[in-house]
């Protein structure tokens, strides 16, 4: 990733491409957008942040295939896209990524998914149906609330479906009015089942990977007794049928798929040995009065072998860092073992380097894109790791503005005289660091 060229299918404002573009430096950040307007907002938001590797135009999905040159990105993303467009776009989008793609890279398609989307569809169809007649974007958004506000108090009691109904109303309330509007509101809104999805890849000449929940991991693999091995296409349609059987069973409403040109050499027989390049991290925590790992919530973890109890304090301390599995690994069975933690979401694993760093050096620097958000007054961080992170305190956000990687700690502990305690500083700047928001 650290020299990746990514391209962003409908990139809107590019929040996404900027948080990108500042933990990696050294990639080159593309995306479009029909909207104007979001991708001005972007434009002016990457300059005012002094984001220089980013790239950013107005453009259509259907005739973008024109502009971009064959095989010019190692990723192509479409995220919050093709379930929201008419067919003839979700084909366009395939054949965008297809054309687009490097011959070892990955597209990555987010989509709301059948069969739990039949379930959104309901609440849908009642939102529009409540919504009728009412124009005022204001008025419709607060209807479209309390609509839902008295679907979620709605009695368990009733049934099994209106039970589902109440569950997904509490959801949608969760999320921002431009997301609600996006998903619920919009003019089209069409989930989609894998097999239709990877459908209209194959014909536009892509390969389903898998997808990128790790849970699913086992997925992207063939497992024993499998036959069709030798044969890609049928391997193929061996795996796809296996995870759409889950997806029935386990009602998805959301995947993230990854997909790769079908020309590209995919693997599908696990091979472990082949783990020992990554690298790993957690965000578990030891609890040394209890023993064991936990995030704070209900998950915890608890070892009987003393050497790997030992590997995963490794782990632990290295946070928010990244530790080489070459470096813990000592048993053969520790491969599947860690493979298994994976698809538990209990530590995750990595092609390279992270982009912060865990400990502050001479010359501190706290992300650039942070330090921008800071100045436009968002409580929301970008961290480095892809991820947000709330700081409200106005003091730790004078601090984080005060250390630009120009000043040294004391130099930094002078420039918040009065705002910040001293002698607080550089363990500020490390908590900062463990978090990912200071510069490598």
């Amino acid at each position: 990733m650290h020299s990746a060229r990514v391209l962003e299918i409908g990139c809107g404002e590019a929040y996404n491409l900027m948080a990108l573009a500042a933990a990696y430096p050294s990639a080159q950040l593309h995306g479009f957008d029909l909207a104007e307007t979001a991708i001005a907002i972007g434009k002016t938001r990457s300059e005012a942040a002094g984001i220089a590797n980013i790239l950013l135009w107005t453009g259509d999905i259907i005739t973008e295939l024109e502009r971009i040159a064959p095989g010019s990105y190692d990723y192509v993303i479409a995220h919050g896209v093709y379930a929201w467009v008419p067919e003839a776009v979700r084909d366009a989008v395939m054949a965008l990524a297809a054309h687009a793609l490097a011959p070892h890279g990955i597209a990555y398609v987010s989509y709301n998914a059948l069969p739990g989307g039949y379930f959104r569809m309901v609440i849908r169809d009642l939102l529009l149906h409540e919504l009728d007649g009412i124009t005022d974007i204001a008025e419709r958004m607060a209807t479209a609330r309390h609509v839902l506000e008295e679907l979620a108090k709605s009695d368990p009691r009733r049934g099994v479906t209106i039970d589902a109904l109440r569950s997904m109303a509490e959801s949608l309330l969760e999320k921002n009015e431009v997301v609600l509007f996006h998903d619920e509101l919009g003019e089209i809104y069409a989930p989609q089942s894998l097999t239709d999805v990877a459908a209209t890849a194959a014909r536009a000449g892509l390969r389903y990977l898998t997808d990128t929940d790790y849970a699913k991991i086992y997925e992207a693999f063939l497992q024993d007794g499998d036959e069709g091995g030798a044969d890609p296409g049928e391997t193929d349609r061996i795996l796809l049928r296996r995870a759409q059987s889950r997806n029935y069973r386990n009602t998805a409403f959301f995947h993230c798929s990854l997909f790769v040109r079908d020309d590209a050499p995919v693997k599908r027989a696990l091979d472990l040995a082949g783990f020992d390049a990554l690298l790993v991290s957690t965000t578990l925590r030891y609890d040394a009065e209890k023993d064991e790992f936990t995030d704070g919530d209900e998950r915890t973890v608890k070892f009987s072998d003393d050497a790997m109890t030992a590997a995963f304090h490794r782990i632990v301390a290295a946070q928010p860092g990244r530790i080489p599995l070459s470096e813990i690994i000592e048993l053969d069975d520790w491969r599947d073992a860690f493979l298994k933690m994976l698809a538990a979401s209990l530590i995750d694993l990595h092609s390279g380097p992270a982009p912060f760093v865990a400990t502050v050096g001479d010359r501190p620097e706290t992300s650039r894109f942070a330090r921008f958000a800071i100045g436009e007054g968002s409580a929301k961080l970008p961290r480095l790791d892809h991820a947000d992170v709330k700081v409200e305190r106005d003091d730790l956000r004078a601090l984080l503005v005060a250390a630009n990687g120009e000043r040294t700690i004391t130099e930094i502990a002078r420039a918040v005289d009065g705002v910040f305690p001293a002698d607080e500083v550089e363990a500020a700047l490390n908590a900062a660091a463990a978090i990912g928001l200071m510069r490598r």
